[in-house]
């Protein structure tokens, strides 16, 4: 019991304590006389003053904003982050501020500190503040063991407790049981009460810490040299900066910049001052950036011109736009393997339309490419110089030449009856699919009207959402008459291809009917034209089961990649977060356009974002704060675009929105919303273009969500950004726009962010969270936040953690799956797991043979069941 309150008050003591430090940079606590400022503030004139808030000395003495700005964080703007309030110009945080104490200007008095916007007294010791006084509530019998808690008529304080009688070892004093040995009100005797900076030791007063040393939590410290309390306790020097009496100093040759010390000669983020930051890889050169050695200046920053696919040769050569494979030399050229056709590089040994060299297109008779040779393909005969099917080929049902009669078709190479196949009637004595004919919908004459189509045998009112609306559905990708756009045709010797008219498909594409398709990749013509596969994957021209390598739940949908390199997406879709070209909500998974060697993906809150195995990232969906990268300031983009800049990462993340990559260099780069500071540029303006992390090296990991965490290879764990429930871990409430180390953390083996709290994975198996904990997303069994790290119950033998909405996974070393905090889900294992992914509201997992389950909300589709049904268990992801 006793521990337990001495811990109790030591802890909001010095949470007191760490309240009344933040608030001594007000320049009402510094008398213009002294010529020696507290920590935090600076002399500008005869007054000392905080240059991060103060309105006439914002950033530095002298600058002064305009009276329509306030003064945050050293800069000029036009608002006050989360928490804090405009005072005078300047921003103010009401919770801790003693000049400006839960309203501006209400100065607490002498000897108070500002706690949750309140004056109180800083009581010291064993003591609580009881009505404006420092009561020891371990033996006053009005407030035994807490405030008011007064011992009835004969009973005295012991500990905390009202008792009867002095346990053995105490004495009564008064109404009080004390231990005199230890007791500062009454030590060695009743009545002898110690002084402000001393305790009790064996019956004697005693000075509390050494000459020269101040009481910061349980720890006596030496502020005029400890860079973590430097000038007073809590307050930390940042970066390579030093504690030098009292004051955080830089180096010799190092400037300050907002906290950072920086050499402005070399530092590409502050190069030839503070936060002028160079383009993405360029290097600062004697305080001038410039690119380095075989590299040159481009829109997108520092490019290698003589391997950059945007940039090959010149800056804005793109080999994408010249349909070839890579740049070498500066040249745009063709993998190994295979040919430069003029228009693209190609296979030639199985490309039809250049089968065995250039131009020469295989025709009906043998419209398959084979190493290099136009071949039927087997399964197939050539009836009247075409190369058929006869297995399903009303003309030729069989053999060349059999025709099946009127009131009957073809199937499996037999002349059936119309009604073997439900679906199949005999409508005006022709067989006919009254599941799709939009003549004969659902049954014979039955006719869908106009804008209608027939799906499951149903006329349906709107279009299937790989089509638009034009006089009927139409895909303008492929529809000759509708190419492009409604009413656009082509001529009859051109085809539809990729939403334009051509006189030929596209290399490695194959005419199907109207349709110019890649027969190697194409569900619906799998191989051969017509050839559908029964689930929709088709892999070098044959049917394939999916199989799923990478998967992420975000916000309202999820994405996987498949081990092809593929990426696919379900759920919401209003921002084109799922990359497949359009704005319809999906409940199954549709393919992302135009992503092949996808080898990680993230999604995030209205974006999603692939790593490539070049260690490229593509991104797409909401751009509304810059979120996709590429410098553009378009609000959305429906289809994948290129992260500007970024080549070598090594992970990514996705945010609510924001997202990050690390880089195999071992820095961490972050662009989109910056509000709370979760780019770690140190400042808080959006960035549309990768912004690299400052004080921060050798990254191995990054997590994003309202906040940003980072792993290192050392274990230790770094956060920055928003931190109104303490997520960042530096002993505030204060949002970071730097990295802040987390204490007390080593060894390490992952770290998540998740909405307003953290989480790590210990190298032991087990894991502690920290921040918001009031839907139990802490996992200790309770609904306190905690600032500082806590143990997760019952999490042991962990390999993997996920978080991102209230909630987070872990999956164990016998790759079962656990949870904590808020889901809908009642989730408590799930068997043979092979990665796990906590998103928004919802979770998914890839299982040993490569499936993907999911369970949570499903209001959007983004469990992918084909429903909106919410799933409290684990359910498979259709892929049909």
């Amino acid at each position: 019991m006793r521990e337990a309150l001495y811990a109790r008050c030591r802890i909001l003591i010095g949470v007191m304590l760490v309240f009344s430090m933040l608030g001594c940079g007000d320049s009402s606590d510094s008398p213009a006389s002294q010529e020696t400022c507290e920590a935090n503030t600076t002399l500008c004139g005869s007054s000392c003053v905080d240059l991060k808030s103060d309105h006439g000395n914002c950033g530095a003495c002298g600058t002064t904003c305009k009276q329509s700005e306030v003064c945050a964080l050293g800069s000029c703007g036009s608002s006050c982050p989360e928490h804090t309030t405009v005072c005078d110009g300047s921003c103010r945080d009401l919770r801790l501020d003693m000049a400006n104490c839960g309203a501006c200007n209400k100065v607490c008095p002498k000897g108070q500190a500002c706690f949750s916007g309140k004056c109180a007294v800083p009581c010291t010791g064993e003591q609580m503040d009881c009505g404006g006084k420092c009561i020891d509530i371990l033996s006053d019998e009005l407030n035994c063991g807490a405030c008011a808690n007064a011992c009835g008529q004969g009973k005295i304080c012991s500990m905390g407790a009202c008792v009867d009688e002095c346990p053995a070892g105490q004495t009564k004093c008064g109404s009080s049981c004390v231990k005199l040995d230890i007791n500062p009100q009454n030590c060695g005797k009743c009545g002898n009460k110690c002084g402000a900076e001393q305790m009790c030791s064996q019956g004697a007063c005693v000075a509390e810490c050494p000459t020269g040393e101040k009481k910061c939590g349980s720890s006596c410290i030496d502020v005029q040299t400890d860079p973590d309390n430097c000038g007073a306790c809590y307050v930390s020097c940042t970066g390579s900066a030093t504690c030098i009496a009292g004051a955080c100093t830089c180096p010799a040759g190092m400037t300050d910049c907002q906290g950072t010390c920086a050499d402005l000669l070399t530092d590409p983020s502050n190069c030839g001052g503070c936060n002028l930051q160079c383009a993405y890889s360029a290097i600062c050169d004697n305080g001038t950036c410039s690119c380095a050695a075989g590299h040159q200046l481009c829109s997108s920053g520092c490019e290698d011109l003589m391997t950059s696919q945007m940039n090959c040769g010149s800056c804005g050569h793109s080999c994408y736009a010249e349909k070839k494979d890579k740049c070498s030399g500066g040249v745009c050229t063709c993998n190994l393997g295979n040919t430069d056709c003029g228009t693209s590089c190609t296979n030639l040994q199985n490309d039809p339309s250049n089968c065995g060299v250039c131009g020469n297109k295989c025709d009906k008779s043998a419209p398959t490419c084979s190493q290099g040779a136009c071949i039927c393909q087997a399964g197939l005969l050539v009836c009247n110089g075409v190369c058929l099917d006869v297995q399903s080929n009303n003309q030729h049902c069989g053999a060349c030449g059999n025709a099946c009669t009127s009131g009957s078709y073809c199937k499996s190479g037999k002349c059936d009856p119309c009604g073997a196949d439900p679906d199949v009637l005999s409508c005006s004595g022709v067989c006919t699919n009254v599941g799709t004919d939009e003549a004969n919908c659902g049954s014979c004459g039955h006719a869908c009207a106009l804008h209608e189509f027939c799906q499951y045998a149903i006329c349906t009112p709107t279009c299937p959402s790989w089509m638009t609306m034009c006089s009927t559905c139409a895909d303008l990708q492929s529809d000759s008459d509708n190419c492009g756009s409604c009413g656009s045709a082509c001529t009859s010797s051109q085809v539809c291809s990729k939403g334009s008219c051509v006189q030929q498909c596209a290399p490695g594409q194959t005419p199907c009917g109207k349709d110019c398709v890649d027969l190697s990749s194409n569900p619906d013509n799998c191989g051969t034209c017509g050839h559908p596969c029964p689930m929709p994957y088709c892999k070098a021209g044959q049917c394939a089961a999916i199989e799923i390598s990478r998967v992420s739940a975000g916000q309202g949908h999820s994405c996987a990649v498949h081990v092809d390199g593929s990426v696919w997406c379900w759920g919401a879709n209003d921002t084109g977060r799922l990359g497949d070209g359009s704005t319809l909500e999906k409940h199954k998974p549709s393919r992302t356009v135009g992503l092949s060697t996808a080898t990680d993906v993230c999604a995030g809150g209205g974006q999603s974002c692939a790593r490539l195995s070049s260690g490229q990232v593509w991104c797409w969906g909401a751009n509304d704060s810059g979120q996709l990268g590429t410098g553009s300031s378009s609000p959305s983009s429906l289809v994948p675009v290129q992260v500007s800049g970024i080549s070598s990462a090594i992970g990514i993340s996705c945010g609510v929105n924001h997202a990050c990559a690390a880089l195999q260099d071992g820095s961490v780069w972050c662009w989109g919303s910056n509000g709370y500071g979760q780019l770690g540029d140190n400042t808080t303006t959006n960035k549309n273009l990768p912004t690299k992390v400052v004080s921060l090296t050798g990254a191995v990991q990054v997590s994003a969500s309202d906040h940003t965490c980072a792993r290192t290879g050392d274990g230790s764990v770094w956060c920055w950004g928003k931190n109104a429930s303490g997520q960042v871990g530096d002993g505030t409430l204060s949002n970071q726009p730097s990295p802040k180390k987390v204490a007390g953390l080593t060894g390490l083996g992952g770290v998540a962010a998740g909405l307003d709290h953290s989480c790590v994975m210990m190298s032991d198996g087990t894991a502690r969270c920290w921040g918001d904990n009031s839907k139990g997303q802490l996992g200790n069994g309770t609904n306190n936040s905690s600032g500082t790290p806590v143990v997760v119950q019952g999490i042991s033998q962990s390999i993997e953690l996920s978080s991102f909405g209230y909630h987070s996974c872990v999956r164990r070393s016998d790759n079962s799956v656990w949870w904590w905090g808020k889901t809908p889900a009642k989730l408590q294992t799930i068997a043979a797991a092979s990665q796990v992914s906590a998103g928004g509201t919802h979770s998914c997992a890839v299982l040993a043979d490569k499936s993907v389950v999911c369970w949570g909300f499903n209001g959007h589709g983004q469990i992918g069941d084909g429903t909106t049904v919410n799933r409290a268990d684990p359910v498979a992801v259709v892929w049909q």
